[in-house]
């Protein structure tokens, strides 16, 4: 089986300097590989092609044959790393506590340990913004709130 640290050597050494940053890696025990790519700038066909035919490169189908694909983390995934907290900052956000809270707002920051978003409360007809600190260590799932 292809081992992912394999493969985040590879993409790795690739997007050195760039502004790319590796979402996460799956490989699966049939060595199915996904990878999911992201970039304050978003992520273009082009950038997938150039990661994936690098991959394809530095890897042996005679030895060990193996599927592809890469693509940007979606607008629908939840965020994996830190890397995404920060590209989202000044954006609207749905987090889900462990506890089953359900936490929605505009991201105002992010450090090492937790992130910080502005939220509405309702206070005797009256609408409040408050600011709440989630620590990362309470936070089950964060995904973009998307609102059309």
């Amino acid at each position: 089986m292809i081992k992912e640290t394999t493969i985040r050597h590879i993409i790795e050494e690739k997007i050195k300097g760039s502004d790319l940053f590796i979402v996460e890696i799956c490989v699966n025990q049939a060595n199915k590989i996904t990878v999911y790519l992201d970039s304050p700038k978003g992520v273009t066909i082009n950038d997938c092609i150039e990661i994936s035919r690098c991959v394809e490169s530095k890897l042996d189908r005679e030895k060990e044959d193996f599927a592809l694909e890469v693509s940007s983390a979606g607008l629908t995934m939840p965020f994996k790393i830190k890397e995404q907290y920060v590209k989202n900052i000044g954006k609207s956000v749905k987090i889900k506590t462990l506890d089953g809270q359900i936490l929605k707002g505009n991201l105002l920051s992010c450090d090492e340990q937790s992130v910080v978003i502005e939220s509405e409360k309702k206070e005797k007809k009256e609408k409040l913004m408050i600011q709440i600190r989630v620590d990362f260590d309470n936070i089950k799932e964060t995904k973009l709130d998307l609102i059309f």
